[in-house]
């Protein structure tokens, strides 16, 4: 059997996924994207919105992940 193959991306998506109703992320969300970073997985965010939102929310998580 192969091993499995390591994660080198974690790509989320932002409304109903990672956002709550009112655009905030979740402690849960946010320690699973700090172990994520943390371990040298990139964590891209995913959306069809503009790209304001996913400017805005990366910021928002920056101050609590490295």
């Amino acid at each position: 059997m192969p091993a499995t193959p390591a994660i080198d991306l974690i790509a989320l998506d932002l409304d109903g996924t990672l956002l709550a109703p009112d655009e905030t992320i979740s402690v849960r969300n946010r320690t699973a994207i700090k172990d994520a970073l943390t371990a040298g997985i990139r964590v891209v965010l995913v959306t069809g919105r503009g790209v304001d939102v996913p400017i805005r929310v990366s910021r928002s998580w920056a101050s609590t992940c490295p």
